[in-house]
């Protein structure tokens, strides 16, 4: 038996628009917030200096909710790998919505007693960092655990300075 209904052809109609309609496209959600971030790297002196010598600093920021530290950084100088980092974490701790200037290892912008002739690229990666728990024992003794990596680090940071403002 067929039924005829004004009512359900409508309806059907209507379902068949409403099924061929287009969706919109999802929205795109925020990226999100790395929770360590590598702010800015500093190299001292950065105006005219009369040796070579370079201080090399790194400020890095802690967005997450936790204790981070046991950073671990590849440094490149001048396209050359300085292999001490490979073996060194650095074990400052940054509190969370903190942001430290974290002291690296020094270095030659050129070999010594000779001026540098070339800019000076300087590279910094966050290759690893930890989030961490500190434990106080009697005494007044601090203990910081471990609590796992820091997921999700920053890109690397690139500095170039001039040879003119390392060294005249």
């Amino acid at each position: 038996m067929l039924i005829h209904s004004p009512t359900l052809a409508a309806l059907a109609v209507a379902a068949l628009v409403l099924s061929q309609a287009q969706t919109p496209p999802p929205q795109a959600e925020p990226a999100a917030r790395t929770a360590i971030t590598l702010d800015a790297i500093q190299v001292a002196p950065a105006g005219p200096a009369s040796s070579p010598l370079c201080r090399l600093s790194v400020r890095i920021a802690n967005h997450g909710e936790r204790t981070a530290s046991r950073f671990k950084f590849t440094v490149t100088i001048n396209g050359r790998t300085v292999d001490a980092y490979a073996r060194t974490r650095f074990l400052n701790t940054i509190a969370p919505g903190q942001s430290v200037d974290l002291r690296l290892y020094n270095f030659w912008a050129a070999d010594p007693p000779q001026r540098p002739t070339a800019p000076t690229n300087v590279e910094v990666t966050l290759t690893a960092a930890e989030w961490m728990t500190r434990e106080d024992a009697p005494g007044g003794i601090a203990t910081w655990i471990p609590q796992g990596a820091v997921a999700g680090l920053p890109p690397l940071k690139r500095l170039v300075i001039p040879a003119q403002d390392i060294a005249k």
